[in-house]
């Protein structure tokens, strides 16, 4: 499917969470913070349109980071969503922003958000790295199930991803190494970053935007990435998240819930605060 809903209450006021996950990543990552999210939100863990359980992807046409957040948002639309809390991680965190620029976000919480690199040469080892796994983990597809039986073998996996890839279950894994195997849109996406550079600026935006870097990001370090994403968007508040890799939904979930938490509660009391 390509989302998990979850509804709140209806005796709550509720706020519509969007969460958008990570390049070759799946929707299901969040699981583990879905427990420690409050019931007055509306969850909607959405699958990247080109990802596993996405919206298909026209790969004759170009494909942009542009044609993705459009593409986000004319289905949220369709359900009758015009503005959500917008959560990412990675790519997802480099979408949420742009569903700012664009409006549609009523706060952003963006997790160790990809968009911003150093060098040319910082952009190169990302972008070969994902184009090589797309490439090779079909190849290995039947070594999956029995290989992820093994704890070891799912941290030392995982280990760039996330400090405790031993916390996934076993069919966790494999749903996550499946959609590596099944993201087509990542070489046309890797071509247009190479085009179109890194996030265009991003002004104040009058909605709570948070930055969130993992302290132990192997992929996008913040002694590297940090800075340029701190140049390209000023106006966000940037925290680290301790002993958390890349991926963080396994190794600090209820850190993570608080970092989100916090976004909306910024954003729901700048719309009830009277103007001075």
């Amino acid at each position: 499917m390509n989302k998990l809903t979850i509804n709140a209450p209806s005796t709550e006021k509720t706020e519509t969470v969007l969460l958008l996950h990570g390049a070759t990543s799946v929707h299901d990552i969040w699981t583990p913070l879905l427990p420690l999210l409050p019931t007055n939100y509306r969850i909607i863990p959405l699958a990247l349109p080109g990802h596993l359980d996405g919206e298909p992807v026209d790969l004759e046409l170009p494909v942009s980071m542009d044609s993705l957040s459009k593409k986000i948002v004319q289905e949220m639309q369709s359900q009758g969503i015009e503005s959500a809390h917008v959560v990412g991680n990675s790519l997802g965190g480099w979408l949420a922003l742009e569903l700012a620029r664009c409006g549609f976000a009523e706060s952003v919480t963006a997790f160790s958000p990809a968009g911003s690199w150093p060098n040319q040469k910082a952009f190169l080892r990302i972008a070969r790295a994902m184009v090589l796994a797309c490439r090779v983990f079909p190849f290995l597809r039947p070594l999956f199930a029995p290989l992820m039986t093994f704890s070891a073998a799912r941290r030392w996996l995982f280990a760039s991803q996330m400090r405790h890839g031993e916390r996934i279950s076993p069919t966790a894994a494999q749903r996550l190494l499946l959609g590596i195997c099944r993201c087509p849109v990542i070489p046309p996406l890797i071509t247009a970053f190479r085009e179109d550079g890194p996030i265009r600026p991003l002004p104040g935006l009058g909605i709570p935007v948070n930055i969130v870097w993992s302290a132990n990001d192997d992929v996008l370090p913040p002694a590297q990435f940090l800075t340029p994403m701190c140049e390209a968007v000023p106006s966000a508040n940037f925290m680290l998240l301790e002993n958390a890799g890349h991926v963080p939904m396994y190794d600090q979930p209820a850190a993570m819930v608080k970092h989100i938490q916090q976004s909306i509660e910024q954003a729901t009391t700048q719309l009830i605060t009277p103007a001075t």
